[in-house]
């Protein structure tokens, strides 16, 4: 008697997708010295924002348990401990994480085409002064233009604003930074030599801080709209005025508007001046695109230097695909 051949089935993963709509603000800063709340939002809020859509959010959570996509695969090169995983994807907002006791919270952008297999960017993006991570994704709007390639990360500042003066090893925004880099290092698979960070007013002012405390975790960074690193408590500058940082420099895009009356070009070139500086550049530069940017030469890591004519304190278009050009070639 003949009998059927029994047919092993395969379950194929259930998706389940929502849609997260996501809030739209425009960048800004406050002060020179210590800039906190935006001091220039009429003029930000004309900004042009790019369009944002409904990032889907897949859940592999109804998965066959009994096939494991990554068990015969290994771990990339420079891979963290969460490579070799299979995670949820898509947009969320309202992500915690403890910081000495503390909860934070931020916004996490995983691609629909992560791969347990493949180490990731980290891209930080941090907002202008009373704003949260949540705004500043879709003013940044690099994520379609990492085409995959980045996991993304914005933080939200205690009421809306990052820590410029206290000292690195106390400072509760550095420590913020450490905590989420160690919870999606341990859960994602990110590049350990290639964490970035991005931020617009308050938060390039806090960019270039941070580059200064933790370059030896920052491959590189870009900062619009903002000036320092500078210290206030226990710094040390050497002789040309340059404060001595703990860590070693960083590649650095700096972008800074001519015509911005709440962030002056001043304090724009203070971040140009350190990081050329630091990464001894030599005084001539090539121009480079987008005009009227340039590339400063000899550098140990590269720089890109734009300043802008009549380019008030919003965001300047170019600059967004400038920026992830610039992360890519690190």
């Amino acid at each position: 008697m003949c009998y059927p051949q029994r047919v092993k089935r395969v379950v194929a993963p259930v998706v389940l997708v929502a849609s997260i709509g996501v809030v739209s603000f425009a960048g800004c800063s406050a002060t020179p010295a210590g800039p906190t709340a935006d001091a220039a939002a009429s003029e930000d809020d004309a900004a042009t924002f790019p369009d944002d859509v409904a990032t889907p959010v897949r859940s592999d959570a109804a998965a066959d348990a009994t096939v494991d996509p990554y068990a015969d695969a290994t771990a990339p090169v420079n891979g963290t401990a969460g490579c070799l995983r299979a995670v949820p994807v898509g947009a969320k907002d309202g992500v915690t994480v403890d910081v000495a006791g503390s909860t934070r919270t931020y916004t996490l952008y995983v691609p629909e085409s992560y791969d347990g297999r493949t180490a990731h960017r980290l891209v930080f993006g941090f907002h202008s002064g009373g704003r949260t991570g949540a705004s500043a994704r879709p003013y940044l709007d690099l994520e379609r233009r990492a085409k995959g390639a980045a996991i993304f990360v914005y933080p939200d500042g205690v009421a809306g604003n990052w820590d410029l003066t206290t000292a690195y090893a106390s400072n509760r925004d550095v420590a913020a930074f450490d905590a989420i880099v160690a919870k999606l290092s341990a859960s994602y698979c990110l590049d350990k030599t290639k964490v970035f960070a991005v931020g617009t007013s308050n938060g390039a002012y806090f960019v270039n801080q941070l580059a200064c405390a933790r370059g030896d975790v920052l491959r590189g960074i870009a900062s619009h709209a903002g000036g320092g690193p500078f210290m206030t408590q226990g710094g040390t500058y050497d002789d040309k005025g340059q404060l001595r940082c703990p860590t070693p420099p960083v590649a650095a895009a700096i972008f800074q508007g001519l015509a911005d009356t709440s962030v002056l070009p001043s304090e724009g070139e203070k971040a140009i001046t350190h990081w050329t500086h630091w990464n001894g550049c030599d005084a001539t530069r090539a121009p480079v695109a987008p005009s009227p940017c340039e590339a400063p030469d000899g550098c140990t890591n590269p720089m890109l230097v734009c300043k802008i004519p009549g380019q008030g304190h919003a965001i300047w278009d170019p600059s967004r695909d400038a920026i992830w050009d610039f992360f890519a070639r690190l």
